[in-house]
């Protein structure tokens, strides 16, 4: 099993995305993101598989106080992009939310 992981602190009213490459071949099994106490479900977070978005379907997860567990069963590629987009619309406050890809290997 191999875990992609991604953490960037967001400026207020501002977008980062950061990617990363596959280092196994294998299943997506899960998609774990961390909001913090005091996100106030101002933070979205996008995931994408190659040009897939995949975490959600469509729009954005926006929460507060909470680390849910996304089940996905997506094949991978060694090699396969990963990219994680973060979209503040707090308009004060920076934010770092957390996201973890797991691999399943085969």
């Amino acid at each position: 099993m191999g875990q992609l992981n991604f953490r960037q602190e967001v400026a207020a009213l501002s977008e980062e995305h950061e990617i990363k490459t596959s280092l196994w071949k294998g299943t997506i099994k899960d998609i774990i993101v961390h909001f913090p106490p005091g996100a106030n479900a101002l933070v979205e977070v996008r995931v994408f598989h190659g040009s897939t978005q995949i975490l959600p379907e469509k729009g954005g997860v926006a929460l507060d106080d909470a680390t849910p567990i996304f089940g996905v069963e997506r094949p991978i590629n060694l090699g396969d992009h990963i990219r994680v987009e973060w979209a503040n619309h707090d308009d004060t406050y920076e934010h770092t939310i957390s996201v973890i890809v797991n691999i399943e290997g085969r």
